[in-house]
């Protein structure tokens, strides 16, 4: 037997938000979602997971209007840094937001050499009328592979893992070698992602 349960959703002044997947950075982005449209202080994170906000006075009563409104809002979700490798294919997928710390390379006969240079422009006086204008910083990455004798090279802090597989693909390096090269990136620390290898 079942027993239905009374819920009145029409009185209720506060509801919760569950987040699919629990991250601080996405709920507080669904908070400030929910408060630029329905005004501040609607919405509140109160944990990675949830986000609670207040039923404004518009939608009492029409709580599942509400609910669909907030639904519709676009929110970028942060996402962790990963990289999945498929070895038999030679397949490499990966975030915008990896990065390698500082390490030394070298495998069989590649080197891998990756420089970033920062380009800093900054404006010495106003650009129109009385606004100031803004400094700019652009990275400048140039990518090298070589096959020659083994060396170790320097991979300088910055730069993104696309930088180092665009340079290993260059030269037609073995989906086996990649995946050998990746984890040992993560084994030494230098990997700023979760690596999966299927």
């Amino acid at each position: 037997m079942e027993r239905e349960v009374n819920l009145d959703m029409g009185s209720w002044e506060v509801v919760s938000i569950a987040l699919n997947q629990p991250d601080f950075t996405t709920a507080l982005r669904v908070a400030e979602a929910v408060d630029g449209v329905f005004g501040t202080e609607t919405a509140t994170p109160v944990n990675a997971g949830v986000v609670r906000v207040a039923v404004p006075g518009d939608y009492q009563g029409r709580l599942v209007s509400y609910l669909a409104a907030i639904e519709s809002l676009e929110v970028q979700v942060d996402q962790r840094a990963r990289v999945v490798v498929n070895e038999r294919t030679g397949t490499v997928v990966m975030g915008g937001q990896v990065r390698i710390s500082m390490v030394a390379v070298a495998h069989g006969n590649l080197t891998i050499q990756v420089k970033t240079k920062l380009n800093v422009s900054q404006p010495q006086a106003p650009l129109v009328g009385n606004a100031a204008g803004q400094t700019v910083v652009t990275p400048e990455v140039e990518t090298k592979v070589e096959e020659e004798p083994s060396r170790l090279i320097l991979l300088e802090q910055s730069v993104t893992l696309g930088d180092v597989v665009r340079g290993l693909n260059s030269v037609g390096v073995s989906p086996r070698d990649l995946v050998a090269i990746l984890q040992a990136l993560k084994a030494a620390g230098a990997l700023q992602a979760d690596l999966e290898v299927i």
